[in-house]
């Protein structure tokens, strides 16, 4: 069974998150953050955030946002 691009940022992005003990919403990474450690060279908030929603849509990450619902950061949620 081939590995989707999807499936492969995710996992980049999962590990990103478990390596930097992103368990809670105080330590909660930024989206380029994220970005930057999946993509390295030309990373953006933009190529990332698909991978990011869709995650968080799965129960995957959670999300904590600025008062005004910017600037999202991501942190990953329990094992169901």
């Amino acid at each position: 069974m081939e590995t989707t691009e999807y499936e492969k940022l995710k996992y980049k992005a999962e590990k990103f998150l478990r390596e930097k003990n992103a368990f809670t919403t105080e330590k909660a990474k930024p989206t380029l953050e994220i970005s930057k450690a999946v993509f390295e060279e030309g990373a953006t908030r933009k190529k990332i955030n698909p991978t990011l929603y869709r995650m968080h849509k799965e129960k995957i990450i959670g999300r904590v946002c600025e008062m005004d619902g910017t600037r999202p950061h991501w942190f990953l949620l329990p094992s169901p």
